[in-house]
Formats: C-alpha cells, sequence, structure tokens
C-alpha cells in the first residue's frame, strides 16, 4: 500500500494518478466530516471540492501536508464549513443604538427596561 507521503511526493513530482488515490482515499471521511458541520447536503460537494481543492495546492507548492493527509484534510473541511456558516438567526445579534447623552439616559434605561 502506498503511504501518504509517497502520494505527496507523487502529486508534487506532477503525478495526477497520485492526486486521484488520495482523493480516493480521503473523499468518503472528508464528506462525512462536512456534513456533520454543514447539514446542508447541496453545500457539502462544493465543501469537499474546495478543501480538496486547496489541499491539492498547498501540496504542489510544497506547503500542507508531508503525511497524514486524511487529518488535514479533516481540519481544512471543518475549518472551511465554520467560516462560511452564518450564525442562527436569534444568536450573536447586536442591537447598535448610539449611546444617548444626559437627560436622554433615564429615558433609554426606562425604555429598555420595558422590553
Amino acid at each position: 500500500m502506498t503511504t501518504d507521503a509517497d502520494l505527496v511526493v507523487g502529486i508534487r513530482a506532477g503525478q495526477s494518478s497520485a492526486a486521484e488515490e488520495l482523493h480516493a482515499r480521503y473523499f468518503e471521511r472528508t464528506r462525512a466530516v462536512a456534513l456533520a458541520v454543514v447539514r446542508n447536503a447541496d453545500a457539502v460537494d462544493d465543501l469537499v471540492a474546495e478543501s480538496f481543492m486547496r489541499v491539492f495546492e498547498k501540496i504542489h507548492d510544497s506547503r500542507g501536508p508531508v503525511d497524514d493527509v486524511g487529518a488535514y484534510l479533516a481540519a481544512v473541511v471543518r475549518n472551511l464549513a465554520v467560516d462560511g456558516r452564518e450564525p442562527p438567526p436569534d444568536r450573536f445579534v447586536a442591537e447598535v443604538r448610539p449611546r444617548p447623552i444626559g437627560v436622554e439616559v433615564v429615558a433609554w434605561q426606562a425604555s429598555r427596561a420595558r422590553r
């Protein structure tokens, strides 16, 4: 069995078969991680494709993982998913209002207390 490190060397040497083998080896695992994070089947395939593309670009540029590509891919897909998520409708939404000055403070505090 070819190791991840051997496949990384192959990708850096321009062997498309090495990239295909890594993709086949880790596609299902990467997709499972993406699906667990976003739970939206439509977005999962795009997220997985983006993750593989980024990892292969890093490998090709002599950066990224040297071995254990599966763990690296899982981290990339998780980070992309979390970065792309929007907060739930009622969470993390700050109400932005100008601060009241002087006498307005009392009226403002009273209006806030009624909510």
